[in-house]
Protein backbone atom coordinates (compact mmCIF):
# COMPACT_ATOMS: atom_id res chain seq x y z
CA UNK A 1 0.00 0.00 0.00
CA UNK A 2 1.50 3.66 -0.56
CA UNK A 3 2.54 5.48 1.98
CA UNK A 4 -0.11 8.54 3.07
CA UNK A 5 0.95 11.92 1.92
CA UNK A 6 2.87 13.74 4.30
CA UNK A 7 0.78 17.23 5.23
CA UNK A 8 2.76 20.10 5.96
CA UNK A 9 1.69 22.58 9.04
CA UNK A 10 1.54 26.14 8.28
CA UNK A 11 0.77 27.60 11.81
CA UNK A 12 4.17 29.93 11.80
CA UNK A 13 3.79 30.36 7.72
CA UNK A 14 3.16 34.19 6.94
CA UNK A 15 1.67 34.94 3.49
CA UNK A 16 3.79 37.77 2.04
CA UNK A 17 3.97 39.48 -1.47
CA UNK A 18 6.51 37.64 -3.84
CA UNK A 19 6.85 34.70 -1.56
CA UNK A 20 3.97 32.14 -0.87
CA UNK A 21 3.33 28.54 -0.36
CA UNK A 22 0.48 26.56 -0.68
CA UNK A 23 -0.34 23.52 -0.38
CA UNK A 24 -2.56 20.50 -2.26
CA UNK A 25 -2.83 16.79 -2.18
CA UNK A 26 0.41 15.63 -0.44
CA UNK A 27 2.46 18.58 -2.48
CA UNK A 28 3.78 21.82 -0.87
CA UNK A 29 4.12 24.92 -4.01
CA UNK A 30 6.45 27.77 -2.98
CA UNK A 31 6.89 30.64 -5.29
CA UNK A 32 8.53 33.66 -5.04
CA UNK A 33 10.09 36.73 -6.53
CA UNK A 34 14.19 36.43 -7.77
CA UNK A 35 16.45 38.66 -8.75
CA UNK A 36 15.95 40.89 -11.99
CA UNK A 37 12.33 40.34 -12.57
CA UNK A 38 12.30 36.59 -12.71
CA UNK A 39 10.28 34.50 -10.80
CA UNK A 40 10.85 30.84 -8.95
CA UNK A 41 8.64 27.79 -7.85
CA UNK A 42 9.44 24.69 -6.15
CA UNK A 43 7.04 22.14 -5.40
CA UNK A 44 7.79 19.57 -2.81
CA UNK A 45 6.64 16.24 -1.87
CA UNK A 46 7.73 13.55 0.64
CA UNK A 47 8.46 10.24 -2.20
CA UNK A 48 8.85 7.02 0.18
CA UNK A 49 10.10 8.69 2.81
CA UNK A 50 12.53 11.09 1.31
CA UNK A 51 11.87 15.02 0.56
CA UNK A 52 11.67 15.76 -3.18
CA UNK A 53 11.61 18.61 -5.23
CA UNK A 54 8.95 17.13 -7.78
CA UNK A 55 9.50 21.11 -9.80
CA UNK A 56 11.96 23.44 -9.78
CA UNK A 57 10.95 26.14 -12.61
CA UNK A 58 12.01 29.99 -13.13
CA UNK A 59 10.49 32.41 -15.22
CA UNK A 60 12.69 34.68 -16.64
CA UNK A 61 11.57 38.14 -17.39
CA UNK A 62 9.16 38.34 -20.28
CA UNK A 63 9.72 34.49 -20.79
CA UNK A 64 7.51 31.50 -20.22
CA UNK A 65 8.24 28.75 -17.33
CA UNK A 66 10.81 26.52 -18.03
CA UNK A 67 11.82 23.33 -15.45
CA UNK A 68 15.32 23.02 -14.70
CA UNK A 69 14.57 19.80 -12.43
CA UNK A 70 11.86 17.15 -11.71
CA UNK A 71 11.97 15.25 -8.88
CA UNK A 72 15.52 16.41 -7.73
CA UNK A 73 16.72 14.06 -3.93
CA UNK A 74 18.95 15.63 -1.38
CA UNK A 75 22.64 13.63 -1.25
CA UNK A 76 24.19 14.23 2.17
CA UNK A 77 26.78 11.91 3.25
CA UNK A 78 29.31 12.88 6.20
CA UNK A 79 32.49 11.51 7.80
CA UNK A 80 33.75 10.78 11.29
CA UNK A 81 36.26 10.87 13.90
CA UNK A 82 37.09 10.72 17.55
CA UNK A 83 38.88 14.08 18.81
CA UNK A 84 41.78 13.06 20.76
CA UNK A 85 42.80 12.01 24.04
CA UNK A 86 46.44 12.50 23.92
CA UNK A 87 46.27 15.82 24.56
CA UNK A 88 45.63 15.91 27.78
CA UNK A 89 42.95 17.95 28.32
CA UNK A 90 39.12 16.85 29.66
CA UNK A 91 36.52 16.13 27.12
CA UNK A 92 34.72 19.27 27.97
CA UNK A 93 38.14 21.26 27.03
CA UNK A 94 38.79 18.66 23.44
CA UNK A 95 36.68 20.97 21.27
CA UNK A 96 39.57 23.85 21.66
CA UNK A 97 42.26 21.62 20.05
CA UNK A 98 43.84 23.08 16.84
CA UNK A 99 46.69 20.36 16.44
CA UNK A 100 44.54 17.40 15.96
CA UNK A 101 43.73 15.10 12.91
CA UNK A 102 40.94 12.92 13.86
CA UNK A 103 41.21 10.69 10.05
CA UNK A 104 44.70 10.05 10.39
CA UNK A 105 43.49 6.88 12.98
CA UNK A 106 41.56 4.48 10.44
CA UNK A 107 39.73 2.54 13.23
CA UNK A 108 37.67 5.25 14.55
CA UNK A 109 36.44 6.55 10.96
CA UNK A 110 33.11 6.13 10.50
CA UNK A 111 31.27 6.92 7.15
CA UNK A 112 27.93 7.51 6.38
CA UNK A 113 25.06 8.25 3.51
CA UNK A 114 22.00 10.01 4.85
CA UNK A 115 18.61 8.05 4.43
CA UNK A 116 15.62 9.94 5.46
CA UNK A 117 11.91 8.66 6.69
CA UNK A 118 10.03 11.98 6.95
CA UNK A 119 7.07 11.53 8.59
CA UNK A 120 6.09 15.38 9.51
CA UNK A 121 6.55 19.21 7.69
CA UNK A 122 6.72 22.34 8.57
CA UNK A 123 6.79 25.34 7.19
CA UNK A 124 7.94 28.98 8.84
CA UNK A 125 8.52 32.56 7.60
CA UNK A 126 11.40 34.13 8.98
CA UNK A 127 11.15 37.52 7.60
CA UNK A 128 11.78 37.67 3.70
CA UNK A 129 12.93 33.81 3.78
CA UNK A 130 11.06 31.02 3.86
CA UNK A 131 11.97 27.68 5.46
CA UNK A 132 10.70 24.43 4.63
CA UNK A 133 11.79 21.34 6.78
CA UNK A 134 11.19 17.59 6.87
CA UNK A 135 12.28 15.32 10.10
CA UNK A 136 13.66 11.71 9.37
CA UNK A 137 17.24 12.54 8.32
CA UNK A 138 19.65 9.66 9.85
CA UNK A 139 23.15 9.45 8.69
CA UNK A 140 25.56 7.42 10.82
CA UNK A 141 25.64 9.25 14.31
CA UNK A 142 24.15 12.16 13.61
CA UNK A 143 19.78 12.48 13.27
CA UNK A 144 17.26 15.61 12.96
CA UNK A 145 15.82 17.15 9.77
CA UNK A 146 16.21 18.22 6.33
CA UNK A 147 15.52 22.50 5.29
CA UNK A 148 14.97 23.88 2.51
CA UNK A 149 15.22 28.06 2.75
CA UNK A 150 13.88 30.19 0.13
CA UNK A 151 15.14 33.86 -0.01
CA UNK A 152 12.62 36.46 -1.62
CA UNK A 153 14.40 39.03 -3.93
CA UNK A 154 17.07 35.89 -5.11
CA UNK A 155 17.13 32.94 -6.84
CA UNK A 156 18.90 31.45 -4.15
CA UNK A 157 17.45 27.93 -2.52
CA UNK A 158 19.82 27.04 0.65
CA UNK A 159 19.89 23.50 1.14
CA UNK A 160 20.70 21.93 4.58
CA UNK A 161 20.87 18.97 6.77
CA UNK A 162 19.98 20.40 10.44
CA UNK A 163 21.66 17.22 12.61
CA UNK A 164 22.79 16.46 16.18
CA UNK A 165 24.66 13.83 17.44
CA UNK A 166 24.75 12.64 21.29
CA UNK A 167 28.00 10.73 20.70
CA UNK A 168 31.22 12.12 22.69
CA UNK A 169 34.31 13.74 21.31
CA UNK A 170 33.15 13.81 17.18
CA UNK A 171 34.96 15.53 14.85
CA UNK A 172 33.11 15.53 11.12
CA UNK A 173 33.41 16.87 7.68
CA UNK A 174 30.60 16.38 4.97
CA UNK A 175 29.70 15.97 1.25
CA UNK A 176 25.90 17.21 0.38
CA UNK A 177 24.27 17.84 -3.13
CA UNK A 178 20.86 17.25 -5.31
CA UNK A 179 20.41 14.24 -7.59
CA UNK A 180 18.61 13.11 -10.39
CA UNK A 181 19.40 16.31 -12.77
CA UNK A 182 17.98 15.19 -15.97
CA UNK A 183 20.14 15.16 -19.09
CA UNK A 184 16.77 16.48 -21.16
CA UNK A 185 16.70 19.36 -19.11
CA UNK A 186 20.39 20.02 -18.45
CA UNK A 187 23.22 18.89 -20.98
CA UNK A 188 26.29 19.79 -19.18
CA UNK A 189 28.17 20.90 -15.94
CA UNK A 190 30.82 24.10 -16.21
CA UNK A 191 33.32 25.26 -14.05
CA UNK A 192 36.22 27.43 -14.39
CA UNK A 193 39.28 25.66 -13.07
CA UNK A 194 41.73 27.68 -10.54
CA UNK A 195 43.69 29.64 -13.13
CA UNK A 196 40.25 31.38 -14.27
CA UNK A 197 40.03 29.05 -17.67
CA UNK A 198 36.47 27.69 -18.39
CA UNK A 199 35.95 23.78 -18.31
CA UNK A 200 33.20 21.63 -19.20
CA UNK A 201 31.98 17.95 -18.99
CA UNK A 202 28.96 17.23 -21.65
CA UNK A 203 28.38 12.90 -20.07
CA UNK A 204 29.47 11.00 -22.68
CA UNK A 205 31.68 8.82 -20.78
CA UNK A 206 30.39 5.81 -18.39
CA UNK A 207 28.62 6.18 -15.18
CA UNK A 208 30.67 7.67 -11.73
CA UNK A 209 30.68 5.03 -9.28
CA UNK A 210 32.02 7.89 -6.97
CA UNK A 211 31.91 11.70 -7.11
CA UNK A 212 34.55 13.34 -9.58
CA UNK A 213 35.70 16.60 -7.78
CA UNK A 214 36.11 19.73 -8.95
CA UNK A 215 39.18 22.25 -8.15
CA UNK A 216 36.50 24.55 -9.16
CA UNK A 217 37.21 28.79 -8.93
CA UNK A 218 34.88 30.41 -6.14
CA UNK A 219 33.92 26.91 -5.25
CA UNK A 220 30.99 27.08 -7.87
CA UNK A 221 30.00 24.36 -10.13
CA UNK A 222 27.04 24.84 -12.99
CA UNK A 223 24.80 22.49 -14.38
CA UNK A 224 23.68 24.26 -17.58
CA UNK A 225 20.62 23.27 -19.88
CA UNK A 226 19.32 25.49 -23.52
CA UNK A 227 16.88 27.04 -21.25
CA UNK A 228 18.58 27.36 -17.70
CA UNK A 229 21.33 26.90 -15.31
CA UNK A 230 21.51 25.41 -11.61
CA UNK A 231 24.32 25.93 -9.99
CA UNK A 232 25.73 24.92 -6.77
CA UNK A 233 28.61 26.70 -4.41
CA UNK A 234 28.85 26.22 -0.34
CA UNK A 235 28.19 28.85 2.13
CA UNK A 236 31.67 30.63 2.49
CA UNK A 237 32.08 31.54 6.02
CA UNK A 238 30.95 27.91 7.66
CA UNK A 239 32.45 25.74 5.31
CA UNK A 240 36.20 25.73 6.12
CA UNK A 241 38.28 25.36 9.19
CA UNK A 242 41.29 27.36 9.82
CA UNK A 243 44.46 26.11 7.94
CA UNK A 244 48.14 27.87 7.49
CA UNK A 245 48.13 26.97 3.66
CA UNK A 246 45.25 28.22 1.35
CA UNK A 247 44.83 25.23 -1.15
CA UNK A 248 41.82 24.41 -3.64
CA UNK A 249 41.22 20.96 -2.46
CA UNK A 250 38.24 20.39 -4.88
CA UNK A 251 35.20 22.02 -2.63
CA UNK A 252 31.97 20.58 -5.21
CA UNK A 253 31.69 17.75 -7.46
CA UNK A 254 29.63 16.03 -10.11
CA UNK A 255 28.58 12.56 -10.60
CA UNK A 256 27.09 10.84 -13.38
CA UNK A 257 24.65 8.30 -12.42
CA UNK A 258 23.02 7.01 -15.31
CA UNK A 259 22.31 7.89 -18.98
CA UNK A 260 19.74 10.10 -17.81
CA UNK A 261 20.91 11.60 -14.96
CA UNK A 262 23.82 13.15 -12.77
CA UNK A 263 24.52 14.67 -9.48
CA UNK A 264 26.33 17.99 -8.21
CA UNK A 265 26.88 19.45 -4.90
CA UNK A 266 29.34 20.46 -2.57
CA UNK A 267 32.33 18.72 -0.69
CA UNK A 268 34.84 18.63 2.47
CA UNK A 269 38.20 16.97 1.49
CA UNK A 270 39.30 14.07 3.55
CA UNK A 271 42.83 14.45 3.20
CA UNK A 272 45.48 17.55 3.65
CA UNK A 273 47.30 18.75 0.96
CA UNK A 274 50.31 21.02 0.71
CA UNK A 275 52.21 20.79 4.02
CA UNK A 276 55.63 19.15 4.88
CA UNK A 277 54.84 15.44 5.82
CA UNK A 278 56.42 15.80 9.06
CA UNK A 279 53.32 17.82 10.20
CA UNK A 280 50.42 16.19 8.81
CA UNK A 281 49.43 13.91 11.67
CA UNK A 282 49.15 17.88 13.78
CA UNK A 283 46.70 19.81 10.86
CA UNK A 284 44.12 18.49 9.93
CA UNK A 285 41.38 19.02 12.36
CA UNK A 286 37.87 18.75 10.64
CA UNK A 287 34.83 20.38 12.18
CA UNK A 288 33.49 20.06 16.41
CA UNK A 289 30.05 18.24 16.69
CA UNK A 290 29.68 17.69 20.77
CA UNK A 291 27.46 16.07 22.00
CA UNK A 292 23.66 17.80 21.38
Amino acid sequence: MPLPAVECTLGKYRAQEGLSASQQGGALTVLWDGDNGSRLRMQLAVEAGTPTVRELAVEARGANWVVLGPNLTPDFSVTTGIRRTNHGLPEEHRWDVYWDAPLNNPQEVRRATAFYKADSCEVRTDGSRLEISYSGVEMGLFSGRLQYTVYKGTNLIRLEAVVKTEEPSVAYIYRAGWKGLGLGELERVTWRDVGGHPQKYEFGGTANRDVVRLRAQNRLVVAEGKAGSIAAFPPPHQFFFARQLEINLGFVWYRKDSDASFSIGVRQNESHEGYNPVWIEKVWSLYNAPPG
